[in-house]
């Protein structure tokens, strides 16, 4: 019987290979008729099952073939003709499929089954699930140090983007040319399209170093210069990676006085990649080539480092920082290397950034004092304290800026030829979004509570005020008047949740009501202090005041007394033109005291000796001034007058020139004496911003 199979499977194939005129479907193997789908079939076994259980125990032996590479049809043409086929023949081998053996990893050919596609031989087993994809090469990073005799490990990769168009398997290689021992290869499955980043790690081990240094073997190649692959295909994207000589030990010398902090630091913000540390050194040409180190400790959080190969002199170095700040405070590192020349070190501070503030600015804003300090109505000769806020050398983002904050821009009210008040907040309109948000005194006292709760906590739409700056003598609180006392009642919320408040109020009605709410008492009293031009002195003074009052004055290392802006410890302050409210009876234990009520010019025997011109809360960052016109600066049409105490001017600090910086001017009978208001407020303002950033950490306000 098998023998009667056999000979009709001939004569079948005989009449399917040799008479070229018969057209039909065949089964090889039996008498069957074939699937209706197959132009031809293969089975062994009569009346197997067709629901695809095994019909045959007999293979197809495909012709064995030696092929020469993968885009030539050799040797079913000759190396000359298949070299020189055109494409349309080359199309029409499409299909033809043969068992390959020959195994030439450099030309990609290993043993299998291959078909030829019209174009090149592809392995059978890869082309039906070989992925399609292109890498993006502009987006290749090579990340490790590559040291000659060093085995790559986990930190050598190539870190990729690349866009898959049709799921399956992928093989993605680089390899340098010439071949110095190590390459990088990853194999997978993308199971879907898209866009990926992946790793692929190094293997190997450099055998020389590069560059144009003597003790490398090839002093003429700088870089091992990469190709991708990408399923065996060279693509377009290429890379060069420096080995370093091990051989030898880096040399050099930092220079402390280089060292740059660059980007800005906000807390509980993570570092990116602008936020660095550059810092120059000094290399022994003998020691190019060397991988150095510089790093630092860990501060708050927060560390920079990097890992280089010298190769100039000087050599300027980029350190990246890593890590999360805690704490406002400013970071002290210690910059240290592996360099054998020193075991020097260098220090360096770091200074956490405040965040961008907003400002509401109340006073009476129709004047040439700068009563209000938000008034910037004309420029570019504006209020000096406008002046002082705004630029951003004094408080700002610069490295060079005294204070680091977000800078507060000068947007409250534009430029005109003339006062122009309608440029002021009306009580009833709508947040602008301004930096500074100026209102008028009758605006103010015109403001509903809840409009005024409204701009402070940022319930229209914008962001919060953070400072409330409160100028001249206007009542604030107005005797007998509800809203204004809700308002009071606001503007205390709002300083216990973290809002800076500086009062500069010579309304004695005003502050009492003020202060016997803020402290819950009914003990504190305001009254008339001296007139225009009075001199003051800053902290306790034997000259007017008995011993038992220096516990309730301020220390000489007070934060503000010595500030960022200069150091005024029994420095003195100016009265402008008007006159200095007091208050009494202030809780030791919750205030500092700046400023007697006292003048430093005479015993002045008539004001109690508990009496405070000046002071502030203990924790909350509050200010209080009794003169309104304490921060009162240069006439704007009339230059600057013998009754304005408030003073900027350019001053070079480290080769920088500040314009706005505060100063004193010489004040008071004969300009005998010196007022030192600007210098005070500057400070005092650096002691609120920090201080409210380190009350809201510490009592979780938002």
């Amino acid at each position: 019987m098998n023998f009667i199979k056999h000979f009709y499977a001939i004569i079948t194939i005989c009449f399917l290979f040799c008479n070229l005129d018969l057209k039909g479907q065949v089964t090889v193997g039996t008498l069957e008729d074939p699937v209706k789908g197959a132009l031809m079939q293969f089975k062994t076994i009569d009346d197997a099952a067709s629901d695809g259980d095994a019909n045959a125990a007999l293979g197809i032996g495909f012709p064995r073939v030696a092929l020469v590479q993968l885009d030539r049809l050799q040797p079913m043409y000759s190396a000359a003709e298949a070299a020189s086929l055109d494409e349309k023949t080359q199309r029409a081998h499409k299909g033809l499929v043969v068992y390959n053996i020959t195994r030439d990893l450099d030309a990609g050919l290993t043993h299998g089954i291959y078909v030829w596609n019209g174009k090149k031989w592809v392995e059978m087993q890869k082309a039906s699930t070989q992925a399609e994809y292109t890498i993006d090469c502009a987006n290749v990073a090579v990340h490790g140090s590559y040291g000659a005799g060093q085995s790559l490990d986990n930190s050598n990769y190539l870190r990729i983007r690349l866009t898959v168009t049709e799921p399956g398997y992928y093989t993605i290689n680089a390899i340098s040319n010439p071949d110095n021992g190590y390459f990088f290869e990853r194999t997978g499955s993308f199971y879907s399209t898209g866009t990926y980043s992946i790793i692929i790690y190094g293997m190997g081990k450099p055998e020389q170093c590069t560059g144009a240094y003597s003790i490398c073997a090839d002093p003429k190649r700088e870089f091992d210069e990469f190709t991708l692959y990408a399923n065996g295909e060279a693509t377009n994207c290429t890379f060069e990676i420096p080995v370093r000589n091990t051989a030898i030990m880096p040399k050099f010398t930092m220079s402390c006085a280089s060292v740059a902090i660059n980007g800005q630091y906000f807390e509980d913000k993570p570092l990116d990649d602008s936020n660095t540390m550059t810092v120059e050194i000094n290399v022994d040409p003998a020691t190019f080539g060397a991988e150095a180190e510089i790093y630092t400790n860990e501060v708050d959080g927060i560390s920079f480092n990097a890992t280089f190969l010298l190769q100039s002199n000087p050599q300027t170095v980029t350190l990246a920082g890593t890590g999360i700040p805690r704490g406002i405070e400013d970071k002290v590192f210690t910059i240290m290397t592996n360099s054998e020349s020193s075991t020097s070190s260098c220090e360096h501070a770091l200074s956490i950034m405040i965040p961008q503030k907003r400002i509401m600015a109340l006073g009476q804003a129709d004047s040439d004092w700068g009563y209000n300090i938000g008034d910037a109505w004309k420029n570019p000769n504006r209020s000096s304290v406008n002046q002082m806020i705004t630029n951003p050398y004094n408080f700002g983002p610069y490295q060079e800026s005294i204070v680091k904050t977000e800078q507060i821009n000068n947007v409250s009210t534009p430029a005109s030829v003339g006062r122009n008040t309608s440029n002021y907040v009306t009580p009833t309109q709508a947040d602008p979004g301004n930096d500074i948000i100026a209102l008028t005194i009758a605006n103010y006292q015109s403001m509903t509570p809840e409009k005024l709760g409204a701009y402070l906590f940022g319930r229209q739409g914008k962001p919060k005020i953070d400072i409330v700056a409160l100028g001249h003598g206007f009542e604030f609180w107005r005797d007998g008047n509800a809203d204004d006392a809700q308002k009071c009642d606001t503007l205390i919320k709002f300083m216990r949740e973290g809002g800076i408040l500086i009062v500069t109020s010579q309304n004695e009605g005003s502050n009492g009501r003020f202060f016997n709410r803020m402290f819950n008492t009914t003990n504190i009293g305001s009254a008339l202090g001296n007139g225009a031009g009075s001199i003051y002195q800053f902290g306790w003074s034997s000259y007017n005041l008995p011993e038992s009052m220096k516990s309730h004055f301020c220390e000489d290392s007070d934060p503000i007394l010595q500030g960022p802006f200069g150091n005024i410890v029994s420095k003195t302050w100016g009265e402008d033109a008007d006159v200095t409210r007091y208050v009494t009876n202030l809780p030791a234990d919750e205030v500092v005291i700046y400023s007697s009520g006292r003048r430093s010019t005479d015993a002045d025997s008539g004001i109690p000796e508990n009496s405070a011109t000046i002071f502030r809360h203990k924790e909350l960052p509050f200010i209080f001034i009794g003169d309104g016109g304490f921060w009162t600066g240069n006439d704007r049409n009339n230059g600057d007058l013998a009754n304005t105490p408030f003073k900027t001017e350019n001053r070079l600090i480290n080769g920088v020139t500040y314009t706005d910086y505060p100063t004193y001017k010489k004040y008071g009978t004969g300009g005998n004496y010196e007022s030192h208001n600007a210098t005070f407020l500057a400070n005092a303002l650096a002691w609120c911003l920090r201080q409210a950033e380190l009350y809201r950490r510490s009592h979780k306000v938002e």
